[in-house]
């Protein structure tokens, strides 16, 4: 009686009396720790486990007097957050307006004017001294019955060097061209006067910078022969032309 043998060399299923069926890999190292009971290095120090809540401790110092309440808020407190914005947008404000006028003011202020330069300076030259044509201002006043006369004799002495000082008309009408000057052997008088055919040198007011010249009804054009320069007699003073040397 019994069962039936099992064939030859197939696996059966262990029973309840059976062990497991060996292990198809063997085991890692180590994994048998994780097996082994766990006991204590030394023996747990027992210690009372506490009971409630400890009492509490003595105070260390005194605890701050309590003062008494005040019956109203002290005068000038606290101000309003509408007051505080109010404040500050009136003080913005005036910022803005005083910005806006010292604006205004400084764009309309006129601009500084400069000051005219001097045309001529009074110098002077001592004896055996040489004076220039670009070192005289010569003034030219129309004192004949033409238009534009005074005009294109000052363009005339500008081509040959002379710096023009004013044009314009004369006082009165003049027959002949004249140079009004007080002294006719000044350096720069006489160099004019050798520039103008006929031209005489008569006592007259300065009506302008350096030598002034009037026109005559006789004046045509200046003279073909030009005179460059002149060497003073003696000591004098005349308005030398600004610049020149």
């Amino acid at each position: 009686m019994g069962r039936p043998a099992s064939a030859a060399g197939a696996p059966r299923r262990p029973g309840d009396h059976q062990g497991h069926a060996p292990a198809r890999h063997p085991a890692r190292r180590g994994l048998d720790l994780l097996r082994r009971p766990v006991r204590p290095r030394r023996p747990l120090a027992r210690r009372p486990l506490p009971r409630g809540r400890p009492a509490p401790r003595p105070p260390r110092r005194a605890p701050a007097a309590q003062r008494a309440p005040r019956p109203h808020p002290p005068v000038g407190g606290h101000v309003s957050g509408a007051l505080k914005s109010a404040a500050t947008l009136g003080v913005l404000v005036g910022l803005l307006l005083v910005a806006t006028l010292w604006g205004w003011a400084a764009f309309t202020e006129p601009f500084p004017k400069d000051e005219p330069v001097a045309i001529c300076e009074e110098a002077s030259v001592a004896a055996g001294d040489e004076v220039r044509r670009d070192q005289v201002v010569v003034s030219v006043y129309n004192g004949s019955g033409r238009s534009g006369l005074a005009g294109t004799a000052s363009a005339q002495l500008e081509e040959r060097g002379f710096v023009p000082g004013d044009i314009g008309n004369a006082p009165e009408p003049s027959p002949a061209t004249q140079i009004w000057a007080d002294d006719p052997t000044n350096p720069a008088v006489d160099l004019v006067r050798q520039q103008f055919k006929g031209a005489k040198v008569v006592p007259g007011t300065a009506l302008g910078p350096g030598v002034v010249v009037i026109l005559g009804e006789g004046f045509e054009t200046l003279k073909k022969k030009q005179v460059e320069s002149v060497v003073a007699q003696a000591d004098a003073t005349y308005c030398r032309a600004t610049g020149s040397e």
